[in-house]
């Protein structure tokens, strides 16, 4: 595994906290050839070069320690959480950026299931680094809030979503000047809604194909 963290992001979404690309995705992520926003340009020339020459693990995590106490940070604008087998996370690995995020505030998806992670995604949660459960769509997300009610959820929404009660539309798509480093919701592991993000970018149409 592979990570490089960026302490300025000039990511239009992001706003300008750090984020990170990592190397590795899991085969549960349908999006992946098929509307992954992190194939897109100029995002993938980003990433294969993170996959091809980006530091260690151990490098990154100790980068990550050396933000400031407080500091907001997305985890992953490309890429997953490390494995140890397929759809399995890394426990030593997790414990290692669990440490590093410590005093700060990071915050990251995960398409990896829930099942047989539960304990190291609920670990992670309670102690100041959230991990977001993604769902393909509004039905598999509520699925997963009905069984795991202690994991953060969210998910794909068509590209024009309806309204839903549970669900929280990323304010960002609506007013382009809320920024994540504005809104904090998906810092926030303690909530009783989903977020959803409608599928966008210029693979959106296959995006929503793929998990509507």
């Amino acid at each position: 595994m592979k990570a490089q963290l960026y302490l300025r992001s000039v990511n239009a979404k992001t706003g300008a906290i750090p984020t990170s690309i990592s190397s590795e995705c899991p085969s549960s992520c349908v999006l992946q050839g098929d509307g992954c926003y992190a194939e897109n340009f100029p995002l993938n020339m980003h990433w294969d070069r993170v996959k091809r020459l980006g530091p260690s693990w151990d490098r990154f995590c100790h980068l990550v320690a050396s933000m400031p106490e407080g500091q907001l940070w997305r985890h992953n604008v490309a890429g997953d959480l490390p494995q140890s087998s397929p759809n399995i996370i890394d426990r030593p690995k997790l414990a290692e950026l669990i440490e590093a995020n410590k005093g700060r505030r990071g915050f990251t998806y995960t398409h990896i299931p829930i099942h047989g992670n539960k304990s190291v995604i609920d670990h992670a949660n309670k102690s100041g680094f959230t991990i977001n459960s993604s769902a393909n769509n509004v039905e598999q997300a509520r699925w997963l809030r009905s069984r795991y009610p202690s994991v953060p959820v969210v998910c794909v929404l068509p590209i024009h979503p309806k309204p839903e009660p549970d669900v929280v539309i990323c304010p960002n798509h609506i007013n382009k000047s809320i920024t994540c480093d504005k809104c904090e919701l998906c810092a926030n592991p303690d909530r009783d809604f989903i977020i959803g993000f409608p599928a966008h970018g210029t693979r959106a149409k296959r995006a929503e194909k793929a998990t509507q």
